[in-house]
């Protein structure tokens, strides 16, 4: 219940002057109250500043004789060091967590790009296991090379902004390739021997071959393409398994086009699998045998089978 400091005039209207002066004396009666009274900072607030200690009390109380809060220098300080620790244990697992999401999910998106392309390709020329042009141990003397397949069945199907045997520093590479040592070179800038399609989604195509055996006759027999793709172009750190992956377009055992992360190749035994399916043990081995027959190129299966996620043992840092 509002009580007014100064009592209304008895059998007066407060009007005029009078009101006002009422008016002005309750809010000076309310700020009296006010005054009077000491703001009480709670005592886990000012534990934390003192740490137990009453002797050197650092927070101080607002009373009405006009003292003004404040911290000393040393609270200050203080203050900026522990942030400054905290800082220092958070963000450099932040921006790995960062890296490690962004290759996830350029991996996955690239991934998508390829196999969409692929099932519009089926769709025009129909099955794939019918596709003349493409040699098979059944069908010898394709026609079409590496790249003449690219450009067929998946590049009209990609938004391509810029293709051709372009050199690493033409596309804007200041480094060139590594291993995922990161200190041994895997391609060189001057590098024009393959194919490269860049994306606009900042991704480059390097259009790395085929596999396959010369027949009886001479002719070449391919059964598998590949490519790697560098999933942000000239950003860096341009390293195989770490922003580089292989992506793998082999045929099946009925001829047929598929497509997956790079899986077939043994790099224990140096050969072909035909195709039986690895386990995570195999490929996280085979991720880790790196050599320049290698050049680390299960370590996206490695992820896929992850449900797209980096694995905890993931044998490189981001």
């Amino acid at each position: 219940m509002l009580r007014f400091s100064t009592p209304p005039l008895s059998g007066k209207s407060l009007t005029g002057q009078g009101f006002w002066t009422c008016v002005k004396s309750f809010f000076e009666g309310k700020k009296r109250e006010h005054d009077n009274k000491i703001t009480v900072i709670p005592n886990w607030f000012r534990n934390l500043f003192t740490a137990g200690t009453h002797k050197h009390e650092m927070l101080k109380q607002v009373q009405h004789d006009g003292r003004v809060f404040a911290f000393t220098l040393a609270e200050v300080l203080i203050t900026l060091v522990i942030i400054g620790v905290i800082a220092a244990l958070t963000i450099p697992t932040l921006m790995k967590n960062y890296k490690k999401h962004e290759i996830e999910t350029r991996l996955k998106q690239n991934y998508s790009l390829i196999q969409n392309a692929l099932g519009m390709a089926k769709a025009e020329y129909g099955d794939s296991s019918n596709w003349e042009e493409i040699s098979r141990p059944s069908q010898p003397g394709g026609k079409l090379d590496v790249i003449s397949f690219f450009e067929k069945y998946l590049i009209p199907h990609i938004k391509v902004v810029k293709s051709g045997k372009f050199t690493l520093s033409e596309l804007g590479y200041t480094t060139p390739v590594y291993y995922p040592d990161g200190n041994t070179v895997w391609m060189n800038n001057s590098n024009d021997t393959y194919h490269k399609y860049v994306l606009n989604n900042g991704s480059v195509i390097i259009a790395e071959g085929g596999a396959g055996t010369n027949n009886s006759d001479g002719k070449r027999v391919f059964y598998k393409f590949y490519m790697f793709i560098d999933l942000n172009g000239a950003k860096g750190p341009n390293t195989l398994a770490k922003d580089i992956f292989a992506y793998d377009l082999p045929l099946d055992g009925k001829g047929n086009v598929t497509f997956n992360m790079f899986y077939d190749f043994d790099a224990d035994t140096g050969t072909y699998n035909n195709y039986q399916f690895p386990t995570h043990e195999q490929v996280l081995h085979w991720c880790k045998k790196v050599s320049t027959t290698n050049s680390a190129i299960h370590c996206g299966l490695l992820i896929q089978m992850n449900g797209w996620k980096v694995p905890n043992d993931y044998p490189y840092k981001f």
